[in-house]
C-alpha cells in the first residue's frame, strides 16, 4: 500500500491502514488470533489512494501474535475477470445461434454440456446417455449412438442431421462429433456441437416446394404452347387448303 519496511515497523495496522477494521481481511486476522486456528483465503483491499489489489493470505497463530503471509493475485484476478465477461459474451452470442456444446465419456454418458435445447437442465442431462434422455425419440437416439460409437472406434469425426420430436414440433439439428483426447493421447469420449437447423430446413423445403411448383407450371405453359400451336396449324391448313382448292377450281 505504499508502505516501506521501516515506516511499517513499530506502528499498528489500524495507525498504517485507516478503517482495515471494517474490512473482511481483518475479520479474518482476528478470528486467527481468537481461536488460534490457522486461516487460508482470497481477498480484495482497496488503500486509501484507492488502489485495489487481490491477496492470496495464509494466517497463522504464533506465540508472539499471528504470521500473516500475502502474495499478490491481482494480476491472475484481473486476467480471470476479463475470462469470465469473455465467456459471457461467449454464451450471449452462442444463445444467438442456437448452438449446443457436449462432452461424453467412453460409455456415452454426458459429462458437461452447454446451452440444451430440448427442454430439458442440465442436471436431467449429465450422467445419462442419448436413450435415457430421448424416449420419446428412440430412432434419433440409436442414430446418433450408433455415430458416436463410430467416433469412439476410429478416432475419425463424423457429422449427421437428426429429426427431434418435440411435443407437436419437428426439429432438425445438424450434429458434429469429435473424439475426445486425453493429455496422453488416449480417447476417453466424445466431444461434440448440435446446431438448431430447423429454420433452414424448412426454408429448404419451401424452396423445393417452389422449385416443383415452377417446374409444374412450366410444363403446364408448354402444353398450353403446343396446344395452341397445333390449333393454329390446323387452322392454317383447312382454311389454306379451303383457299387452294378454290383457286384451283377458279384455275380450271
Amino acid at each position: 500500500g505504499g508502505h516501506t519496511r521501516e515506516s511499517l515497523l513499530g506502528h499498528t495496522i489500524f495507525e498504517m491502514y485507516p478503517g482495515v477494521e471494517k474490512s473482511n481481511i481483518f475479520s479474518y486476522y482476528k478470528r486467527c488470533m481468537d481461536e488460534r486456528i490457522p486461516l487460508h483465503f482470497e481477498e480484495s483491499y482497496t488503500f486509501t489512494d484507492g488502489t485495489t489489489t487481490w491477496n492470496n493470505f495464509s494466517v497463522v497463530p504464533v506465540p508472539e501474535g499471528i504470521f500473516v503471509f500475502a502474495l499478490d493475485i491481482t494480476g491472475r484476478k484481473t486476467i480471470e475477470e476479463q475470462l469470465r465477461k469473455n465467456e459471457a459474451r461467449l454464451k450471449v452470442a452462442l444463445s444467438l445461434i442456437k448452438f449446443t456444446l457436449f462432452n461424453q465419456d467412453v460409455d456415452l454418458r454426458y459429462t458437461w454440456i452447454f446451452q440444451s435445447q430440448i427442454g430439458l437442465t442440465d442436471e436431467q442431462i449429465i450422467g445419462k446417455t442419448d436413450e435415457e434422455i430421448m424416449i420419446a425419440n428412440p430412432e434419433t437416439a440409436q442414430k446418433m449412438t450408433e455415430i458416436k460409437r463410430g467416433v469412439l472406434q476410429s478416432g475419425k469425426s463424423a457429422h449427421v442431421q437428426v429429426e427431434y420430436k418435440h411435443f407437436n414440433k419437428i426439429l432438425h439439428y445438424s450434429i458434429f462429433v469429435e473424439p475426445l483426447f486425453s493429455i496422453e493421447g488416449q480417447i476417453v469420449g466424445v466431444t461434440g456441437a448440435s446446431l438448431d437447423i430447423t429454420e433452414q430446413k424448412r426454408t429448404e423445403d419451401e424452396i423445393t416446394k417452389s422449385r416443383e411448383q415452377l417446374q409444374q407450371l412450366y410444363r403446364h405453359l408448354n402444353d398450353v404452347k403446343e396446344a395452341e400451336r397445333a390449333t393454329i396449324a390446323r387452322e392454317i391448313h383447312d382454311e389454306l387448303g379451303q383457299d387452294l382448292a378454290s383457286l384451283k377450281i377458279d384455275l380450271i
